[in-house]
C-alpha cells in the first residue's frame, strides 16, 4: 500500500496547479492495483490548517471528502513512537534534521509497512528505511 503525503492530496484538489495537479492524477492511476491507499493523522492535521486558511473553505473540504472517503487514516502507535526517536536522533547526529512533521509521517509509514508518495521527496530522503515516490 502506498501512504500520501499532504503534497499528493493538495495538488489532487487543485492547490499545487494544473500542471501538479494532472501530475497527481496520474500517479493515482498508476497506484489503482495498490489500494487502499492511506494517509497519517498526520497529513490530515496539515490539511486542516490549509483549510482554516483558504479563500473557498466549502469548496476544498467538499473536494477532499471525497478524496478521504477512499483513505485508511494510520494511527501513530507505540512502533511509530520509537521509529520516531530513533529517526529523530540518527538525524540529529548527522545535522540533518527534516521537519518534525515530515518525521511523523514518515516514522507512521515505516510503523505500517507503506511507501510514501509524495511531491517533496528531498522532506523524506535521509529517513534509513523509508521507501519514497514522487511524481
Amino acid at each position: 500500500m502506498a501512504c500520501l503525503d499532504t503534497t499528493v492530496l493538495l495538488d489532487l484538489i487543485g492547490r499545487g496547479g494544473r500542471r501538479k495537479q494532472a501530475a497527481a492524477e496520474l500517479k493515482m492511476r498508476q497506484l489503482e492495483h495498490d489500494l487502499p491507499h492511506s494517509i497519517t493523522r498526520f497529513n490530515f492535521a496539515e490539511l486542516l490548517v490549509g483549510f482554516e486558511l483558504a479563500t473557498n473553505l466549502e469548496r476544498e473540504r467538499a473536494v477532499f471528502d471525497r478524496i478521504l472517503a477512499r483513505l485508511r487514516i494510520l494511527e501513530f502507535d507505540a512502533k511509530s513512537m520509537r521509529l520516531y526517536a530513533a529517526i529523530f536522533v540518527r538525524l540529529h547526529a548527522l545535522e540533518l534534521l527534516p521537519g518534525t512533521m515530515d518525521m511523523l509521517i514518515a516514522s507512521v509509514a515505516l510503523a505500517h509497512g507503506q511507501r510514501l508518495v509524495t511531491r517533496n521527496v528531498r522532506h523524506f530522503e535521509y529517513i534509513p528505511g523509508l521507501r519514497v515516490e514522487t511524481y
